[in-house]
C-alpha cells in the first residue's frame, strides 16, 4: 500500500461517509501527508443527512480538510430512470473536479471496491469518464477487506450501513423532495435498529424491504406497518 500511494503528492476523495469511501481515506491519509488530502462531500437533497454528518466526523477524526458541496444536477437526474445513477455521479464528479482544479491537487480519489466490478453500476460510466482513481480496485480489495481494515483503524467505532441514495427511494416516479424528506426521517428512527431497512414509494405507496441477509422480528414488522400507516400519503 505504501508503495501504491507513495506515486501520488495530492489528492481530493470522494467521501459519502460509507465504509469504501472511508477507508480510502483513511488509507491515503496514511501514507499521503495530510495537508495534501481533501475529503469532499455532495451535500445535495437526495443524500441523508446521516451520512453527510458522519462524513465530516470522519474526515475531523482522521484530521483531513472536509469539504461539503452542493452539485448543479443533470435534468436527466430528475426523470429517475435506469439511467439516473449516471447522471448523479457524473454530476457530482463535475463539482469535485472543479474543487480538484481549484486546489491544484493531483488526482480525485473514489471508494469503489474490487467487488463493484462484478454487479452493473451505470456510476461508474461516470467514474472512468472523469478519469477517478479507485485505489481499493487498483490494492484487489474488496468489501471484507474494508470491514476487517475499518476495525484496525481510528474509524473502528464508527457505524457504517450499506446504503443507497434518497432517490432509490423513488419507483418509477420522479425526484420529489417532499417524499425523500418523508421517507428519510421515518428511516431516521429506525435505521441502528433494523439494519437494512429501505422505505420505498411508487406513487401509490409506502411499503419497506429488508436488504439481504438482514432479517426482521414479527415486533419490527409492527412498528414498521404503523409507521408507515401513519405517515401514509
Amino acid at each position: 500500500m505504501k508503495e501504491y500511494f507513495s506515486r501520488f503528492k495530492s489528492a481530493v476523495v470522494a467521501l459519502s461517509g460509507g465504509a469504501d469511501s472511508s477507508f480510502t481515506l483513511y488509507l491515503a491519509s496514511k501514507y499521503i501527508e495530510s495537508k495534501q488530502i481533501v475529503a469532499v462531500t455532495a451535500t445535495n437533497s437526495h443524500v441523508f443527512r446521516y451520512e453527510i454528518n458522519q462524513a465530516r466526523s470522519i474526515a475531523e477524526r482522521l484530521n483531513v480538510r472536509w469539504i461539503g458541496f452542493e452539485a448543479q444536477m443533470d435534468l436527466n437526474f430528475f426523470k429517475n430512470d435506469e439511467n439516473r445513477c449516471y447522471y448523479c455521479k457524473k454530476s457530482f464528479l463535475k463539482e469535485i473536479k472543479k474543487i480538484k482544479e481549484e486546489l491544484g491537487y493531483q488526482v480525485i480519489f473514489d471508494g469503489s471496491n474490487i467487488d463493484d466490478l462484478s454487479e452493473i453500476r451505470q456510476g461508474r460510466k461516470a467514474i472512468e469518464e472523469y478519469g477517478v482513481i479507485s485505489p481499493l480496485i487498483a490494492l484487489s480489495l474488496g468489501k471484507k477487506d474494508v470491514l476487517d481494515g475499518l476495525k484496525d483503524s481510528p474509524l473502528k467505532d464508527f457505524h457504517f450501513t450499506t446504503e443507497s441514495c434518497k432517490a432509490t427511494r423513488l419507483v418509477d416516479i420522479p425526484i420529489d423532495n417532499d417524499i425523500m424528506q418523508k421517507i428519510e426521517d421515518i428511516e431516521d428512527i429506525l435505521r441502528v435498529k433494523i439494519p437494512g431497512l429501505r422505505i420505498r414509494y411508487n406513487g401509490q405507496k409506502l411499503y419497506y424491504e429488508i436488504k439481504k441477509p438482514f432479517r426482521v422480528s414479527e415486533e419490527q414488522i409492527a412498528i414498521l406497518e404503523e409507521l408507515l400507516k401513519v405517515n401514509g400519503f
